[in-house]
């Protein structure tokens, strides 16, 4: 369970400064970049889900491919993202 404090904290920086920055901020990419899942961070992710717009989401996709190939982590996005996998680009063929 998320301290209330620290989802607090991801709160306001969702609110003020949008999806990217709270993966930026919550060193989201860097996790992914180092381990290849989005595990660590589910909880801040399933967090903000229900918060993002398609737009959100896709720019928040983007960043994540510009860490690690999407092969790695793809499947646990859209299992934290369902209500957008229709909107997500077609999956890298590599």
């Amino acid at each position: 369970m998320i301290d209330p404090d620290y989802q607090a904290d991801i709160l306001k920086v969702l609110n003020e400064e949008g999806a990217v920055a709270v993966a930026d901020q919550f060193e989201i990419g860097r996790t992914l970049s180092k381990i290849g899942t989005l595990e660590n961070d589910r909880e801040v992710l399933e967090l903000i889900a229900p918060e993002l717009e398609d737009t959100d989401v896709l720019a928040l996709f983007r960043y994540f491919r510009s860490f690690r190939m999407e092969a790695e982590w793809r499947e646990e996005f859209e299992s934290i993202f369902p209500n957008h996998v229709d909107i997500l680009p077609e999956a890298d063929p590599y």
